[in-house]
């Protein structure tokens, strides 16, 4: 009889499916990609799978870095330049990369004054980027073709309206920003587009960066939120006008510019990962890039570490839920899901 008392609420929770949370939380910066991971919450996925997901809201990629650097975040959605600074200013805690969550390939624009009608035009004059963009990357590779670097620039890393007001000054030539919003502001403003991400693809990532400790800690915690952030991708593939509705306004944006950052984004999919976070991959690459990149501004040490990339989150999530075949895949809609 007792054992019966004890065996029935088992048996009960085993057969309405329930099973203990998991909880995490995933700050989130404006970015369409990091929009996906909203999706998911808002239609079940993340529930379904046992997962309380809270995702706080910083103003900029910048903030989310200092929090991790506080340790008041173990998880975080970054562009890979910014998980680089994280493991020059706390390396005994330097994040792993477990999933990229988008490309920019066009997304961030460089923008000069009329009349400026290329990079080797910017010697000597005043450059500002945006702090929440690929903004340093895309600038120093179209040094880089041009022969020059930063210093012979005058760069000035600006937040999104301190940015907007230098440039209304006059005192700024030329701005990187990683957003349609600021790209319209600026060319009201009487700037034109020189270049864009578009020229350098497979390089500006978007990635989920975790703590060490705490990937071992919560891996299956983890394996849910990527399987929850697929089906919020799968899902807008087949619904994308009501998603792009759902995420722009958790963005504050309209549905129409919205979906015009994504236009400038390449989503990955798992199968795509498995090759871009291994041994020589895309991501690798463009670590290496952004490291030489930063060290010659100063900005990261030349002792500090390289995130490591892990792959085998997403191996695992493919073993246990595999992509469908091309046969039976949902049409790709604007957004480049691949």
């Amino acid at each position: 009889m007792i054992l019966n008392r004890l065996l029935l609420p088992c048996l009960l929770l085993l057969m309405s499916g329930c099973h203990r949370k998991q909880n995490l939380s995933l700050p989130i910066s404006p970015s369409a990609g990091n929009e996906y991971f909203y999706l998911a919450q808002q239609k079940g996925f993340t529930t379904a799978l046992g997962l309380d997901l809270k995702q706080p809201e910083f103003s900029e990629g910048t903030d989310v870095v200092e929090a991790y650097i506080r340790g008041q975040t173990p998880l975080v959605s970054l562009t890979l330049e910014e998980v680089e600074q994280i493991c020059g200013q706390v390396p005994k805690r330097c994040p792993t990369v477990v999933l990229v969550i988008d490309e920019s390939r066009g997304a961030d624009v460089l923008l000069a004054r009329s009349g400026i009608t290329g990079i080797a035009e910017l010697r000597g004059k005043e450059i500002a980027l945006s702090r929440s963009s690929h903004g340093l990357l895309l600038l120093g590779r179209a040094l880089e073709q041009e022969g020059f670097g930063f210093a012979q620039l005058n760069l000035r890393l600006l937040s999104g309206e301190a940015l907007l007001a230098s440039v209304a000054e006059g005192t700024t030539a030329a701005a990187v920003v990683g957003n349609p919003g600021q790209v319209r502001r600026l060319q009201q403003l009487g700037m034109e587009a020189l270049l864009d991400s578009s020229r350098f693809p497979q390089e500006m990532f978007r990635v989920l960066a975790v703590e060490p400790g705490f990937l071992v800690q919560h891996r299956s915690a983890l394996q849910n939120l990527i399987l929850a952030w697929r089906q919020a991708h799968r899902w807008s593939r087949l619904h994308h006008d009501q998603a792009c509705a759902v995420m722009a306004t958790r963005a504050g944006h309209t549905r129409e510019l919205f979906m015009e950052e994504e236009r400038g984004l390449n989503y990955p999919d798992l199968v795509a990962q498995r090759k871009l976070l291994g041994r020589g991959g895309a991501v690798e690459l463009s670590l290496w890039k952004s490291r030489d990149l930063l060290q010659g501004l100063g900005q990261l040490q030349a002792d500090a570490p390289l995130p490591r990339l892990d792959p085998t989150l997403v191996e695992e999530v493919l073993r246990s839920h595999p992509e469908p075949s091309v046969e039976t895949a949902p049409p790709v809609s604007p957004g480049k899901h691949r």
